[in-house]
């Protein structure tokens, strides 16, 4: 992420997810971008309020990185060493050694994603407390949906 990139964000996400609404808050981290006063003025330009976490409390404040990435990475892990060992099991010194493609990688991705559970996702937004009505009957698209629009 650099400032262009978030300037598209800005214009691409933000501005229309808040477009018609009077006013906003967005909630950020401390990442060099989001602190810049060009993306700040642009994102207060859209009738958005900007705040930020303090350096070293986005792991107790954000979702994902709370209860899924953990796991997910972990699981992209566990499949990337079940492929080296398989791979190069038989290696001799002269080999060369070389590194998984992107169809692999995004398999391994798609896998551990789809290993993550409803529940863990549940409880993990149930641990920084937020709940809805609706929670047993939330799907994880739904979540995800909502996890861009507020950028989370």
């Amino acid at each position: 992420m650099d400032e262009r990139a978030s300037q598209i964000w800005i214009e691409k996400i933000w501005k229309p997810y808040v477009s018609g609404i009077e006013s906003s808050f967005l909630l950020l981290d401390e990442f060099k971008c989001h602190m810049q006063g060009s993306f700040v003025r642009k994102i207060n330009n859209l009738g958005t309020e900007v705040d930020f976490i303090p350096g070293g409390y986005t792991c107790f404040l954000q979702p994902c990185d709370i209860g899924i990435n953990k796991p997910l990475k972990q699981r992209i892990m566990n499949s990337y060493m079940g492929w080296a060992i398989e791979k190069y099991k038989d290696l001799g010194p002269a080999d060369k050694i070389t590194s998984p493609s992107r169809k692999e990688i995004v398999s391994w991705s798609l896998k551990a994603w789809n290993e993550i559970s409803n529940k863990t996702i549940m409880k993990t937004y149930r641990h920084i407390g937020y709940e809805t009505k609706k929670e047993r009957n939330v799907e994880v698209d739904e979540i995800i949906e909502g996890m861009v629009k507020l950028d989370i």
